[in-house]
């Protein structure tokens, strides 16, 4: 089933339909997709800044020292990229992080919670309640029942 294309509006990134109010599809799983490949500097630029926000090398308030560029440049080539700011779209990446590894795994509320940078499974659960609006359990439930639906 194919959704209605006068019902479709495309965004540069999840960060950037999650700004316009969308919330990730059990169905399609966009947190599944893969990365738009970067072709001019601003995207290069934007796309470095975004490996180093995902493996901790700096954070969004070192990212532009770190990459020798202004903070207005990167913020304004992070935005072309994708949409938002590079702290928006890290909390997107986590939120997103932990959708797969919810659906995807078995590991508990609290290894899930440390692996996309929250200090236990509560302040997880409270990250996803407010973003979501749905608790761990029942992000859970949903993501894992689209994934036995995929496979039917």
């Amino acid at each position: 089933c194919r959704p209605d294309t006068d019902n479709v509006v495309e965004y540069v990134s999840a960060a950037a339909a999650e700004r316009a109010g969308h919330r990730p599809c059990p169905r399609c799983r966009p947190e599944h997709a893969p990365p738009p490949p970067a072709l001019d500097a601003p995207a290069r630029l934007a796309r470095r800044a975004a490996v180093m926000l995902l493996t901790a090398a700096a954070g969004p308030s070192e990212l532009p020292a770190a990459l020798g560029v202004t903070p207005r440049r990167l913020s304004a080539a992070f935005d072309r990229q994708f949409g938002v700011t590079p702290a928006a779209w890290l909390e997107t990446e986590r939120h997103l992080l932990a959708l797969r590894l919810l659906g995807g795994t078995v590991a508990t509320p609290d290894d899930i919670a440390l692996a996309c940078g929250h200090a236990n499974a509560r302040a997880l659960d409270d990250a996803l309640e407010q973003h979501y609006g749905a608790s761990v359990a029942s992000l859970r439930a949903a993501r894992r029942g689209a994934s036995m639906a995929s496979v039917e």
